[in-house]
């Protein structure tokens, strides 16, 4: 039942952490009897980021695997079998990722070599699948030499951020449309469906004020709270759940 998966889910991620914590301590007692090499500061983490499945059958996990670049790879709790890779970049690192649901996962990019201000890249949006096939572009990045076995559809502009995940294992994320003034300051967001599958979307901004930049949705991905700042003045909207407006 849910609480079965519930106690699966806590226990995949009480296991991540110990697995963490020993490690560190191990890098601790050694530290006592030699240096520490320089390039042990600057390597990337064995385990960046996990997170389970809806089901809690699989477990994503960010690591640099022994590389220099960072990748998204799938393990199989039922099978207990070694790691799927379902993503990996040569020129990039793959930063934020979600679960959409049990088959498919979405994940931004960044460069972790690089700080915020120096990034060459947007983050852009990708979904794939557990397995590692069907990788779609589905928010652009700017730079497609990046890209080496793209599907589906054009993506989206990189002016697009990932706003949400609706929990019910559907298909869809939440994206939203960042406007920008002359200088590059964002002055609205408009958010929208987006089908990781088929690329198709379908806005959510019926109604929605001027300005508004701040979005809160509930767990089906409906938008309940706008925030939206005009003048210094900012202003809190509220929709009642079945209104459109």
């Amino acid at each position: 039942g849910m609480q079965c998966k519930r106690c699966r889910r806590i226990g995949a991620e009480v296991l991540v952490l110990s697995l963490f914590l020993l490690l560190s301590a191990g890098r601790a007692f050694a530290a006592d009897e030699a240096l520490i090499p320089a390039e042990a500061f600057y390597r990337h983490p064995a385990i960046d980021r996990a997170e389970l499945s809806p089901s809690g059958e699989r477990l994503a996990v960010t690591t640099a695997g022994g590389g220099s670049r960072i990748s998204l790879v799938v393990y199989d709790l039922q099978s207990r079998g070694g790691p799927t890779l379902a993503a990996r970049f040569g020129e990039a690192d793959i930063g934020e990722f979600h679960w959409v649901n049990d088959d498919y996962l979405v994940f931004t990019l960044t460069d972790a070599f690089e700080s915020g201000g120096d990034q060459q890249i947007a983050p852009g949006l990708f979904s794939v699948r557990a397995d590692g096939n069907g990788l779609r572009e589905l928010i652009s990045v700017r730079r497609d030499r990046i890209v080496g076995r793209r599907s589906g559809r054009e993506p989206l502009d990189w002016n697009h951020r990932l706003l949400y995940v609706p929990a019910g294992g559907g298909n869809d994320v939440i994206v939203g449309r960042v406007g920008l003034d002359a200088d590059n300051q964002w002055t609205a967001i408009s958010p929208m469906r987006l089908d990781v599958t088929t690329q198709q979307t379908r806005s959510l901004a019926v109604g929605a004020p001027e300005h508004a930049l701040g979005w809160i949705f509930d767990p089906r991905g409906e938008p309940r709270v706008v925030s939206a700042t005009r003048e210094g003045v900012m202003r809190i909207y509220w929709r009642a759940p079945g209104r459109d407006a």
